[in-house]
């Protein structure tokens, strides 16, 4: 972090309280929590913005917490001070903070992957020169995005199929394997008679984390995302299937017929399928909210 320079004239008050909110930023960028605590107030409060009301409460609690298990989930966390400036009686700094994930955090697993993203820290200063109330934003959805979301491979999207089947084979393969997920795996609640990689991802909107972070192994997905469907959906109805010019991907259109809340969900559902038939990723895609909000309609 580079050291600012002063300006000789802004007032000593300002400046103090720039270099106690400088000091704090500092210490996060040596991932000393115990020195960010020091520059604080023992009353002082803490908001995360994008957390909500899960983001608030005394620094030396909540934001000792937080800044503790960042720290040890993200163990090369850095981070580069763009601005500082003094606004209404308060100092806004303008940070970068950077860093690549080791640890589960936040509910988020990890998965190796680094984020980049500013920051905007808003501190008040008390009247012994400690901060007394800190608050914190981010672009919440654009960090998450960086380290659950696979950028496409270019190679993977360009692959051919080089299996042993002949190219009318290999289309009537992957015609039949999403109407086979469609009427004998999802609408007859047989999770058996979809023939999944034992190391497939499937990424869907029902996902705590929401699509961008996929759900991975076999096992995985029959305990925790295949578990309820029986139970719940009703019949299906396959309206069409689509083969790419590659013939290592296959889509399926479909209405899925649900018990309870009564409705029916318009799905398009996307495969990836190895030389060998097995169902290697498959991405979910339909409107939850029938399901999450029953009635939203009227």
């Amino acid at each position: 972090m580079e050291a600012l320079k002063n300006n000789p004239q802004e007032q000593p008050l300002s400046v103090s309280w720039k270099n106690r909110s400088v000091d704090f930023i500092q210490a996060y960028q040596e991932q000393d929590v115990k020195k960010m605590l020091a520059n604080c107030s023992e009353n002082g409060t803490v908001a995360f913005l994008p957390l909500g009301e899960n983001g608030k409460g005394k620094i030396q609690e909540k934001g000792k917490a937080i800044w503790s298990t960042l720290i040890d989930s993200f163990p090369t966390i850095d981070n580069t001070i763009n601005s500082v400036v003094t606004e209404n009686g308060k100092v806004k700094c303008d940070v970068t903070i950077r860093g690549k994930q080791e640890k589960d955090f936040g509910g988020l697993p990890s998965r190796g992957k680094s984020f980049e993203e500013d920051h905007i820290f808003i501190f008040k200063i008390d009247d012994d020169g400690f901060i007394e109330a800190i608050e914190i934003d981010w672009n919440h959805e654009k960090l998450v995005s960086q380290l659950a979301y696979d950028k496409p491979n270019i190679e993977d999207l360009n692959r051919q199929y080089t299996g042993a089947l002949g190219e009318a084979e290999r289309k009537q393969q992957l015609h039949n394997l999403a109407k086979s997920y469609v009427i004998d795996g999802l609408g007859a609640g047989n999770f058996n008679a979809i023939p999944y990689h034992v190391d497939v991802e499937l990424r869907a909107p029902i996902h705590p984390m929401g699509s961008q972070q996929p759900m991975t192994g076999r096992e995985f997905i029959k305990e925790n995302w295949w578990a309820p469907l029986p139970d719940l959906v009703a019949s299906t109805d396959l309206l069409a299937t689509y083969v790419n010019e590659n013939l290592t991907k296959v889509t399926a259109e479909f209405f899925c017929h649900i018990k309870e809340p009564a409705c029916t969900l318009r799905i398009v559902d996307r495969f990836t399928v190895d030389e060998n038939g097995k169902i290697t990723d498959q991405e979910n895609f339909f409107d939850p909210r029938d399901l999450t909000s029953p009635g939203w309609r009227s």
